[in-house]
């Protein structure tokens, strides 16, 4: 590999200027579509009025021979033609319309499975997480019988996408959670008492063995958790975070008689097993930075607060990542389209200038606007425009 060449920024250059233009140009057969179904729509609307003109068109004709004409016997003659051509068109019109929508229907088709490609596109890219994330947040709920995982990521530029994950990548979130499969056997103080026999307190515990996981949360250093029990309508919150290697636990209790804070209670706090639980945090904050790596589809984006792909704001969305990413690619970009910038990875020999050429020309107007933004302005003035 030559001097200052990476194989990782060398990747991500590529992923640009494949899945990601890829979601752009598949942007465009979308809107390039919308244009034709609307001319579609109003073809059909066109036709279906002037279907509709016929029948005007031979009633006037058959007033006027009456009229003309002066033949009362015409008349039911004239009724039988009206009504027969009347039941004829309306046999027509049923078959003129199928036609019509069926034009539509594979129109519509066709601006569906571009949309699909598009949003593929984005799920391949955004997939690596290509950019660095400002906050990350990984969810995990308890839904219908299974977990449904989710993945966060907010980056700069006010750029926002969302992940569902593969729960069942865990082997334990195949199933509910019990709280007896992480910590067996474990009873946790929940209320005390005093009493005229002792002066030291009465504790009550609670089985752990009894609730369930419903959800958790995880944002950096912190992991929140909330375990239930369906029976008695009770549940434990426990927060951990973890800083400079120093690990902070906080457990919350909430039944029909009492919300209180197990750590903040000397009583309750001294009898908490705070290793078994630290040890179950750490455990299922290992198991959700795992999941982060088994995305199952990307669903939604987020720009500026405004949803890029209902929107279809592709190009917006193409223009932010290259800010974002230009002092990170921009070098290996102007490596590989100098004359000695020829790729010698053999994985991959593709990327060279040849290839930044021909893809950039697929953009038309905007490879300028992309070469801007990567630092080669000028660079697409060397090859033909379209």
């Amino acid at each position: 590999m030559p001097e200052n060449s990476n194989p990782d920024v060398s990747r991500l250059l590529k992923q640009v200027f494949t899945e990601l233009e890829e979601a752009v140009l598949n942007a465009d057969r979308v809107n390039d579509c919308k244009v034709e179904l609307q001319d579609l729509q109003a073809r059909k609307d066109a036709h279906i009025k002037r279907e509709k003109r016929i029948l005007d068109d031979v009633r006037a004709v058959l007033e006027a021979y009456t009229k003309e004409e002066n033949f009362e016997a015409f008349k039911k003659y004239g009724e039988s033609v009206l009504n027969y051509v009347g039941s004829t068109l309306e046999t027509y019109e049923v078959a003129l319309l199928e036609l019509l929508s069926k034009d539509i229907a594979e129109k519509e088709a066709e601006i569906e499975a571009y949309k699909a490609k598009c949003v593929r596109s984005l799920e391949t890219f955004l997939s690596r997480d290509p950019m660095e994330s400002i906050e990350t947040e990984i969810n995990v709920k308890y839904i219908e019988g299974g977990y449904e995982a989710r993945f966060r990521s907010v980056c700069q530029k006010e750029v926002e996408y969302e992940f569902i994950l593969n729960a069942s990548e865990v082997e334990f979130l195949k199933n509910r959670l019990e709280g007896g499969t992480l910590v067996k056997g474990l009873k946790l103080p929940v209320r005390y008492a005093k009493t005229w026999v002792s002066k030291d307190p009465v504790l009550d515990y609670e089985k752990f063995d009894a609730y369930y996981m419903s959800q958790a949360s995880m944002s950096d250093n912190q992991l929140f958790v909330t375990f239930v029990n369906d029976e008695t309508g009770s549940e434990f919150k426990f927060h951990s975070s973890v800083s400079d290697g120093a690990t902070f636990l906080e457990v919350d209790y909430k039944d029909s008689l009492q919300a209180v804070s197990l750590t903040t209670q000397p009583a309750l706090n001294s009898n908490l097993n705070r290793d078994a639980l630290n040890e179950m945090m750490n455990h299922l904050r290992t198991a959700l930075w795992y999941l982060k790596d088994h995305k199952l589809r990307l669903v939604k984006i987020n720009l500026r607060s405004v949803d890029v792909i209902t929107n279809l704001k592709i190009s917006d969305f193409f223009y932010t990542i290259l800010e974002i990413l230009s002092p990170k690619i921009s070098p290996e970009l102007a490596r590989v389209i100098s004359d000695s910038g020829t790729n010698t990875d053999e994985e991959d020999k593709t990327l060279n200038r040849d290839f930044i050429s021909s893809r950039l020309s697929l953009l038309g107007e905007r490879a300028q606007t992309v070469c801007a933004l990567l630092g080669i302005p000028g660079f697409a003035d060397s090859f033909p425009k379209s």
